[in-house]
């Protein structure tokens, strides 16, 4: 019996085999590895909103993702991609399909950011293992409420208190430049980028509580290693990328978070990690946690200010952001909506529309109000008993769900046929 999912609209109820929703990416993907010009237009697509940028004659000439698209289709260079999460992207669950499949059609331009030790049991990156020893003191943007807000890309910071400490990297395919973000003092430790025929020293005396980066270049290798002789070592992430052009995902998920979180990081060392990588879009994945947390007045000022902020420090970089993905509560014997879900939904979206984002309704994605439900009582289960959680095989269907909604206006230029999504 195949496996499948109901997916509830407006109009319509619809059965969609995961087989099918396979196929249906095939078919995308040869599409776009064959699109080697521009289309002229970039049609709408449904829960996705495009917002028009520029007007002419009454007419709209191009929308919000028209570069990102534009970008992808050219092949010449690198196409970065920043996302940040809270939990559905920990564990690399639907992170692993949008980077795979990216890779596949554009080509793999490198794993992009790793975080340089695990915070919780179910960390994970789509490419990379690692694996870390020595006494290290770990911090989260999440959980931390000390005065030191200075916060990686991945809104972590990993401070080596008893040496030695070691960091070993293993790649799914060779990589050939590794970007160390790290802290400085007055004097400051010293440390080792160790990779077969290379030992690269990195001193981190500098300005006291400040922050710098070192690039190596190296022979392609599969494994990277840091050793690290004293304490002291303050690492606030890790960058790797191959010598080819294409795609590189840079991902976090941390459990629990909230966008406001971001927003508590300090301001000019965000900027400055948005500066060294100036991705071309930057990517939002929040709302799950807001829903038990509720909202203040101030959310929607301060989220378009986030994001407006981080797309200057990036050179004017596109951006997105997903809504929440649908969820629900038990009352008794009976599942139900839980009510802060439409205003959530409704926030986000009008963040994104301020801020000059497209939008993406993850909610009418899955099927609509209620759909967590149905995903819970397949078989096998696409959503957690949680009811807020996508199991691996729900995970893996909603980045297929995510990454077809968004690259649909690309592929209709190539004929790829109407998916019902």
């Amino acid at each position: 019996m195949p496996i499948t999912h109901i997916i509830l609209t407006a109009w319509t109820l619809q059965t969609i085999t995961v087989a099918g929703i396979t196929n249906q990416v095939d078919s995308m993907q040869r599409c776009l590895k064959d699109t080697v010009n521009e289309p002229s237009s970039y049609p709408l697509t449904p829960h996705l909103e495009r917002p028009c940028v520029r007007w002419v004659g009454g007419r709209c000439e191009a929308r919000v993702l028209d570069r990102f698209y534009a970008s992808l289709v050219r092949r010449r260079d690198k196409v970065r991609v920043a996302l940040w999460s809270d939990s559905l992207m920990n564990g690399a669950l639907v992170s692993r399909q949008l980077a795979q499949l990216w890779h596949g059609a554009f080509g793999d331009g490198g794993p992009g950011f790793v975080q340089p030790g695990y915070l919780t049991r179910w960390d994970e990156h789509p490419s990379v293992t690692w694996l870390t020893r020595g006494r290290w003191k770990r911090a989260s943007v999440v959980y931390y409420r000390g005065p030191n807000r200075r916060f990686g890309f991945g809104g972590t910071r990993f401070t080596l208190i008893k040496a030695p400490g070691r960091i070993v990297f293993r790649f799914r395919r060779p990589v050939t430049q590794a970007i160390i973000h790290y802290g400085t003092a007055s004097p400051g430790p010293r440390f080792y980028v160790t990779a077969p025929g290379i030992s690269y020293p990195i001193k981190t005396t500098g300005k006291p509580q400040g922050h710098a980066f070192s690039s190596v270049s190296l022979s392609p290798t599969r494994v990277v290693r840091l050793r690290l002789p004293a304490s002291g070592v303050v690492l606030y992430g890790t960058f790797f990328e191959s010598d080819s052009p294409g795609v590189v995902l840079d991902t976090i998920g941390l459990i629990s978070a909230r966008l406001i979180h971001l927003i508590k990081a300090d301001r000019a060392m965000r900027d400055s990690v948005l500066a060294m990588r100036r991705p071309q879009l930057l990517i939002y994945s929040f709302g799950r946690n807001e829903v038990d947390s509720g909202l203040s007045p101030s959310f929607t000022d301060r989220a378009v200010m986030l994001i407006t902020r981080d797309r200057q420090a990036a050179g004017g970089a596109e951006c997105l952001v997903l809504g929440p993905t649908d969820r629900m509560e038990k009352k008794g014997s009976q599942l139900q909506t839980p009510r802060n879900l439409p205003v959530v939904a409704r926030r986000m979206h009008d963040a994104a529309i301020r801020a000059g984002c497209a939008y993406m309704d993850l909610i009418g994605l899955m099927g609509g109000y209620g759909a967590a439900g149905q995903w819970l009582h397949h078989r096998p289960a696409l959503m957690a008993r949680d009811l807020v959680h996508p199991t691996i095989t729900g995970g893996r269907l909603l980045g297929y769900m995510v990454y077809m909604n968004l690259m649909r206006p690309l592929a209709a230029s190539c004929g790829t046929r109407n998916h019902p999504l």
